[in-house]
């Protein structure tokens, strides 16, 4: 039989649904809401062995800013609740590496001394763990608001 009168073969089978997943992983890339950078606050909550933590509170304005070292001794006075609320759940870190990551990358930029940011982080997620979100918006004196996306400047 002629190659064309041939069913399909395993190969194209893999070249037409890659492409078929490619596509609908574009169209879900285009429909999910972008972050618009500004004068607030990201908080980014995960699901960490069945239950919801902290994955941390990121300053929309900047990143990476100059301040202290992370110091985990500033920790101390809410150690058991930053194991319980906000552990490390990705790759194989461990909770203080986790934590040295997320001060060096956001809590430098937040404006606030380590043992505060922190703390502040701690408490907003005690006000919001029950809403059921997973990305809740501050305004820069911590008051929630609804998150600024692409999808909102679009179209307000």
């Amino acid at each position: 039989l002629p190659r064309s009168s041939v069913a399909p073969t395993f190969h194209s089978k893999m070249k037409c649904f890659t492409l078929v997943f490619l596509c609908a992983v574009a169209v879900a890339a285009m429909a999910a809401p972008m972050w618009v950078h500004g004068d607030y606050y990201l908080m980014r909550l995960q699901t960490c062995g069945g239950k919801i933590t902290i994955h941390g509170l990121w300053p929309q304005w900047a990143e990476e800013c100059s301040g202290p070292s992370f110091d985990i001794n500033a920790l101390s006075s809410i150690m058991d609740q930053m194991n319980e609320d906000w552990p490390s759940c990705v790759g194989s870190g461990t909770n203080e590496q986790f934590w040295a990551h997320e001060w060096s990358k956001h809590g430098t930029c937040s404006g606030l001394p380590e043992d505060e940011y922190f703390t502040t982080v701690l408490s907003l997620y005690n006000k919001v763990k029950g809403e059921g979100q997973t990305n809740i918006c501050f305004t820069k004196n911590f008051t929630q608001m609804d998150c600024p996306t692409n999808q909102t400047i679009m179209f307000s």
